[in-house]
C-alpha cells in the first residue's frame, strides 16, 4: 500500500444534459497523470475554498463556463502519484447547453458522452462505475 503523505480535498462536476449525455474532457497528452483519458471536470480545492467555491473555479478555467452547482452524489478517495491522499466530492452540475466551451490547456477534447460510450472510453475504472450508475439512473436503466 502507497502510503500518503498529506491529504487535499477535491471536487468532480457530474454534468448531464437533457439528452442524458455526461460532459467528459480528455486529459492532454502532456498532463502529468492520466493522460489521453476522460474524466468529469474539477480539481483540488484551494485552502480557503469551500467545495462549491472551487468547484465553480475550477468550472471556469478547465471549460470557460458558469454553472449552477447541485447536490453531492459521490465520495472518493486515491493516492495521486506524488503520493497525496486525494479526497473528493462529486456534484450535480448544469450549465448553460448552449454555452461555448473552452478548454483550458489541461485537456484537448470534449464530449458529451452516452452511457453506451462511457463503457468503453478510456478512464479510471472507479470514475467509470460511478457515471454508469449516474447516467444509468437519470435515464431509467436497472
Amino acid at each position: 500500500m502507497t502510503r500518503a503523505t498529506h491529504r487535499e480535498l477535491a471536487v468532480k462536476a457530474a454534468i448531464v444534459n437533457s439528452e442524458r449525455r455526461v460532459l467528459l474532457v480528455r486529459r492532454s497528452q502532456d498532463a502529468d497523470s492520466f493522460a489521453g483519458s476522460w474524466e468529469i471536470p474539477g480539481g483540488r480545492l484551494l485552502p480557503e475554498e469551500t467545495p462549491v467555491e472551487g468547484l465553480r473555479r475550477e468550472l471556469l478555467e478547465e471549460l470557460g463556463a458558469e454553472a449552477d452547482i447541485g447536490r453531492p452524489v459521490d465520495v472518493w478517495d486515491f493516492v495521486s502519484f506524488d503520493s497525496v491522499l486525494v479526497v473528493g466530492i462529486t456534484f450535480q452540475a448544469r450549465i448553460d447547453p448552449h454555452a461555448r466551451l473552452t478548454l483550458s490547456q489541461e485537456h484537448d477534447a470534449q464530449m458529451w458522452a452516452t452511457l453506451a460510450e462511457v463503457r468503453q472510453l478510456p478512464m479510471s475504472e472507479s470514475l467509470r462505475h460511478q457515471l454508469q450508475q449516474h447516467l444509468a439512473a437519470a435515464s431509467g436503466e436497472p
